[in-house]
């Protein structure tokens, strides 16, 4: 995997590294100034997070935490103060109704395709780096949300019937 090169050279040099999320990525990518991240992390769920930009005087300004990142189900999502919000990343094409009726009145549009783009990770690494917000590569590790990487048999029956599809047989 490239990030483990990165690591591997950060390790040699002695250089720090700064740890960047996805989440915040899409949302540097959206070029918006409110941004609802929501992607689809599968087993009916998404990885939520909720930035709003912060005034500049140049440049694109920093982002402020609104809601940070977490595992949610689409229908629980927190929910958003006001209006004008953008909706960024694949769970707005994987679960549109749900979220939209979330969401209804707080959306000005939404990206379902913003993906985390290097250009994006670049920028916001170079701001952590300034601020100071870096850590010795060899302490650097991933932050996972989710623990769990399948739902047993019985959970995608359950999930299945709460969609209406159809259920499996063993």
């Amino acid at each position: 995997m490239l990030d483990l090169e990165f690591m591997r050279l950060a390790f040699a040099a002695g250089v720090p590294v700064a740890c960047v999320s996805k989440l915040p990525a899409v949302a540097q990518g959206s070029e918006a100034e409110r941004v609802v991240v929501c992607l689809d992390a599968r087993m009916g769920e998404v990885y939520f997070g909720a930035f709003q930009r912060e005034a500049a005087s140049s440049g694109k300004g920093q982002w402020s935490i609104v809601h940070p990142p977490q595992l949610c189900v689409p229908s629980a999502v927190p929910q958003l103060d006001g209006g004008g919000w953008l909706g960024a990343g694949s769970g707005f094409a994987v679960h549109a109704p749900t979220l939209a009726e979330r969401y209804s009145g707080c959306l000005r549009e939404t990206q379902a395709e913003l993906r985390p783009r290097a250009s994006d990770i670049a920028e916001l690494a170079v701001e952590m780096v300034r601020a100071g917000f870096t850590v010795a590569a060899e302490d650097a590790a991933p932050v996972y949300i989710r623990d769990r990487v399948a739902l047993t048999i019985d959970e995608r029956r359950a999930l299945k019937a709460a969609r209406g599809a159809p259920a499996e047989h063993s």
